[in-house]
């Protein structure tokens, strides 16, 4: 099973597929990631660490959970993620990081019984 999403980003119009539900290394990759990126952030001031470099910190996970990609403009998958323009590209990953946390909290939902 898979869930399709279209891309809000102008530069790069269309869909990409997620994998749904993911599988237990792509929960644990997202869980080591968001760890890592918040410990950056809390190592230091976000405004010096600059959103490239925490995106980049969540990149790997975020395209793990990526089935396919069907977006104007980028590969399939996306070698290398694009860095500009550089709103496009941090929308691109704001979007992707939005919906991949959202899947993954969705798995972190389920009781412990």
């Amino acid at each position: 099973m898979s869930k399709q999403i279209k891309s809000p980003v102008k530069k790069w119009l269309g869909t990409v597929t997620l994998h749904d539900p993911l599988s237990l290394p792509q929960v644990v990759a997202v869980q080591n990631a968001l760890e890592s990126a918040k410990a950056l952030a809390e190592d230091g001031d976000l405004e010096k660490l600059g959103l490239a470099e925490f995106h980049n910190e969540l990149l790997p996970a975020i395209e793990d959970c990526i089935e396919i990609w069907e977006l104007k403009g980028l590969d399939n998958p996306p070698n290398p993620f694009p860095g500009t323009p550089r709103k496009s590209a941090a929308e691109l990953m704001n979007w992707l990081s939005t919906e991949v946390v959202a899947l993954f909290n969705e798995a972190e939902a389920v009781p412990n019984e």
